[in-house]
């Protein structure tokens, strides 16, 4: 997820979200998931090249609604394992 998403997504403001032609469900993200977006945002802030092991929107399969997100939560240790974390909405699991 870029800055500018997740800034929407914390304030609410879904203008960029549905410019690249997605979808929300118009509700506030849970507690869970504002405290995610809130540490990725401060850490995207002044990152001028995406790394790969920020933010993933999780879309719904059939109606490209954001569901939830995913993310690395480590970098890759000596064996290349990662820890990979998610929150989805309630109602779709």
């Amino acid at each position: 997820m870029t800055y500018e998403i997740i800034n929407s997504l914390l304030k609410v403001k879904f203008k960029e979200i549905k410019n690249l032609g997605l979808k929300t469900i118009n509700k506030r993200p849970s507690q869970d998931t504002l405290d995610v977006l809130s540490l990725e945002v401060k850490k995207l802030k002044n990152v001028k090249k995406l790394n790969g092991f920020g933010l993933y929107m999780v879309l719904g399969k059939d109606n490209i609604v954001i569901i939830g997100n995913t993310r690395f939560k480590t970098l890759p240790n000596p064996q290349g394992e990662v820890e990979i974390g998610h929150d989805l909405l309630a109602f779709y699991y």
